[in-house]
């Protein structure tokens, strides 16, 4: 089948190459934007158009809650990984 459409999606790595976004995640199921925004220095629209892209994630309409559907979220993941 061909591509038809590709998008690429930006995810900011720590130095030891884990993925800042996906482990504040991971710690709890949900996440608030500001305080990850403080926390990692992530320019707030890059980490909100981020946040739109990653799969299993609800956030409300302003981006500023998201939290995790747990089996989507582990199986995107676990795609992310087969790509080392």
């Amino acid at each position: 089948m061909p591509i038809i459409a590709q998008q690429l999606v930006q995810i900011t790595a720590n130095d030891d190459l884990s993925i800042s976004i996906l482990d504040e995640i991971n710690k709890c199921g949900c996440i608030k934007t500001s305080n990850l925004f403080f926390e990692k220095n992530i320019p707030l629209e890059q980490l909100k158009n981020t946040l739109r892209h990653i799969a299993g994630l609800t956030c409300d309409p302003e981006y500023e809650i998201c939290c995790t559907d747990e089996d989507t979220f582990n199986n995107f993941v676990n795609k992310l990984g087969e790509l080392k």
